[in-house]
C-alpha cells in the first residue's frame, strides 16, 4: 500500500534512534555496564516505543483501508524496533566485549612469552654488551608487568636496540 510508504523512513528513523541511545549511554558508563544501561536507558526506549505504538494503534479503528495499513505497520515495525534494540544491540555489544577481552589476553600471552625469552636470555643474540642485554631483560620484565596489570604495552623493546641483536 502507498501509505505503508510513509511509515518506513518513519521506522527506520525512531529505530536507529532506540539504538543509538543505548550504544551511546553504553559507551558513556564503559564495558560490563550493559545490564545497568538496558534498566536504565532501556526503560526510557521502552516507554518512548509504547506511545508510538498507542499513537499508531489509533489508526487501527479507521475505516480506510490504507491508514488502517498504516497502523498495522507502524505498530508491529515499532514493536520489532524496540525488541532489536534490547535484545540485539546489547547482544551485539556484549560479543564485542567479549573479543576485545580475548584479544587483550592474547596479546597480555604474548608479551609474557616475550618477556620471558628475553628475561632468561634466550632469544639469539651477536656480539653485543652485557648493558644492552640487561636493558632489554629490564624493558621486556616492565612490559610484562604492564600487561599484567591490564595496561596496554607499548613497544616490546626498543627497535634500535633490538635491531643491532638480531640475526
Amino acid at each position: 500500500n502507498l501509505f505503508n510508504l510513509i511509515a518506513l523512513p518513519l521506522l527506520i528513523g525512531m529505530g536507529q534512534d532506540d539504538a543509538l541511545h543505548i550504544i551511546h549511554r553504553y559507551r558513556e558508563e564503559g564495558p560490563g555496564s550493559l545490564r545497568f544501561v538496558l534498566r536504565e536507558t532501556g526503560g526510557a526506549v521502552f516507554l518512548t516505543t509504547l506511545t508510538t505504538v498507542i499513537g499508531f494503534s489509533s489508526m487501527l479503528f479507521v475505516q480506510h483501508q490504507g491508514l488502517r495499513s498504516l497502523g498495522w505497520t507502524a505498530c508491529i515495525g515499532m514493536t520489532l524496533c524496540l525488541v532489536s534494540s534490547v535484545l540485539v544491540v546489547p547482544s551485539a555489544l556484549r560479543v564485542a566485549e567479549w573479543l576485545a577481552a580475548r584479544r587483550r589476553h592474547q596479546i597480555q600471552l604474548g608479551v609474557l612469552h616475550i618477556g620471558y625469552q628475553l628475561a632468561v636470555g634466550r632469544l639469539p643474540f651477536e656480539s653485543s654488551s652485557d648493558a644492552d642485554i640487561l636493558r632489554m631483560q629490564v624493558q621486556a620484565c616492565e612490559q610484562v608487568a604492564l600487561a599484567l596489570r591490564g595496561e596496554r604495552p607499548g613497544e616490546l623493546v626498543n627497535p634500535a636496540v633490538w635491531g643491532r641483536h638480531r640475526r
